[in-house]
C-alpha cells in the first residue's frame, strides 16, 4: 500500500510518512484496518544493490476485510471487468492478460542500435510475436489494460503479491512479472534483458521525469522525456568503473511528451532498445569511481497513450 489513514483520519502517503509526518497508529484506507509504515531499505536483486521502496503493511496477524479495494485479488477482479475480453478468468480466482506486440518503431532510429535477433548466451529466443492492428480500437483497449495492470503491480509490495493471482502471457509462454515489471532502481536489470531476448514482448517501466528536451538531427526534430538515472554501483567486471542506467521516451509529437513536469512519476509501456555502446566517461569532481559506463535504453512511441502519469491512471 502506497498510502494510509493516520490517527487524525488525514490520508499520509508513503513520502509524507518518510518525511515525519502523520500521527499513529495507521489504518488501511479501504477497509479500516490496522498498518505500519515500512521505511525503504536495500536488497540484492538481479545480483545488484537494489532499493526496496517504502509502503504501508498489515499487522502480523491481520488481513484486509473482504469488501476491501485493497485485496490484490479483488483489484485483479475489478481490472477484470474493466478489460472484458483481455484479461482472461481462470479459475481459483486466477487471471491471466496477454501480451501483444505493438506496432514497431519509426524507421529513423536514430539513438538506438539495431536489434540483433539472438544474442550469444543471451535467453532462448520465443516464438513469432503476436501483432496488433495499429489503428484499431482494440489495440486501445490493449493499452489502457496494459497500464491498469502496470498500476496494479506498483501498488503492491513486491512480484509475490500479484503473481498467483494475475498470469502474464506472451506466444503462450508465461511471462515472468520480474521479466515484465521494472522501477526505476531496475533499469540496469531493463537493459539487460533487452539485450538478450530474441523476440521481445513489451514491458513496464516506473520512474520519475528529469526533463523533457527536444533534439535536432539530421532526420528531424525529436521530443525527448527521460527519466531520472539509477545511482552508479560497481561495474561487476571491474569495481572502479560506476555503471548507471538511464530510460528515454522518444517521439515526433511535441504535446505527447510536453505534458509531463520534472518529478512527474510515470508508467512507459512498450519496446524498448539498447542504445549505442557509450565509451566509459571520466568523472569531472572528486568520485568514488574512476570512471562511469552509463546503459541506456529508449523507446519509440507509436501511439501517446503509452505513457501517463501514475496517478491517472484508473
Amino acid at each position: 500500500m502506497l498510502s494510509a489513514r493516520d490517527a487524525a483520519g488525514n490520508e499520509i502517503t508513503t513520502e509524507r510518512r518518510a518525511l515525519g509526518e502523520g500521527v499513529e497508529p495507521f489504518s488501511c484506507i479501504g477497509c479500516g484496518n490496522g498498518v505500519s509504515f515500512v521505511a525503504a531499505f536495500p536488497r540484492e536483486l538481479d545480483g545488484k544493490p537494489h532499493t526496496v521502496k517504502a509502503f504501508f503493511r498489515l499487522r502480523p496477524k491481520t488481513e484486509h476485510k473482504e469488501n476491501c479495494v485493497y485485496l490484490v485479488d479483488k483489484k485483479v477482479a475489478v481490472l477484470a471487468s474493466k478489460s472484458v475480453g483481455l484479461v482472461e478468468s481462470l479459475k481459483n480466482g486466477q487471471y491471466r492478460f496477454r501480451l501483444v506486440t505493438i506496432d514497431r518503431e519509426p524507421d529513423d532510429k536514430v539513438h538506438t542500435a539495431p536489434a540483433p535477433k539472438i544474442k550469444p548466451g543471451g535467453k532462448e529466443g520465443r516464438p513469432s510475436p503476436q501483432f496488433e492492428p495499429s489503428k484499431s480500437r482494440r489495440l486501445a483497449a490493449y493499452l489502457s489494460t496494459a497500464k491498469r495492470v502496470a498500476r496494479l503491480r506498483a501498488a503492491c509490495e513486491s512480484d509475490e503479491s500479484i503473481k498467483d493471482h494475475l498470469q502474464l502471457v506472451f506466444s503462450n509462454e508465461v511471462v515472468s512479472w520480474n521479466d515484465f515489471y521494472y522501477e526505476s532502481e531496475r533499469f540496469l536489470a531493463a537493459f539487460a534483458w533487452v539485450g538478450n531476448v530474441a523476440n521481445s514482448f513489451p514491458i513496464a517501466l516506473q520512474g520519475r521525469v528529469r526533463n523533457v528536451v527536444t533534439r535536432s538531427t539530421a532526420k528531424g526534430v525529436f521530443h525527448v522525456l527521460n527519466l531520472k538515472s539509477v545511482k552508479a554501483i560497481p561495474l561487476s567486471s571491474d569495481p572502479t568503473i560506476g555503471e548507471s542506467g538511464e530510460a528515454s521516451v522518444w517521439s515526433r509529437q511535441a504535446e505527447w511528451l510536453n505534458r509531463f513536469q520534472e518529478d512527474d512519476e510515470v508508467l512507459a509501456f512498450g519496446h524498448w532498445k539498447q542504445a549505442r555502446q557509450k565509451p566509459v566517461r571520466l568523472p569531472t569532481s572528486v568520485a568514488s569511481f574512476k570512471g562511469f559506463l552509463n546503459r541506456e535504453i529508449s523507446m519509440w512511441l507509436v501511439f501517446s497513450t503509452q505513457i501517463a502519469k501514475l496517478s491517472e491512471i484508473d
